[in-house]
């Protein structure tokens, strides 16, 4: 969770300039910059981990699908095999 705020009921920082983490973890959030713009330094460092969080996804979904490709290609040889 890069921001901390999780569910409607929770609340935005009101000072992006308080360090929040997760008591369990030690996990820093990010805090969006709402009354600058997209091109403050830290709405873009926010940006950037949501681009590395997206690009790991799809990374590992690809990682995945060509595993059970190769997978469902073994076993089809394996079968054509007996």
């Amino acid at each position: 969770m890069l921001c901390g705020v999780a569910k409607e009921s929770s609340e935005w920082p009101v000072d992006p300039t308080i360090v929040r983490a997760n008591a369990a973890t030690g996990e820093v959030y990010f805090n969006p910059f709402f009354a600058h713009s997209v091109l403050h330094d830290k709405n873009i460092e926010l940006f950037d981990a949501v681009a590395d969080g997206v690009m790991m996804d799809l990374k590992v979904r690809v990682v995945c699908k060509s595993e059970q490709h190769l997978l469902l290609l073994l076993l089809g040889s394996l079968c054509i095999g007996l």
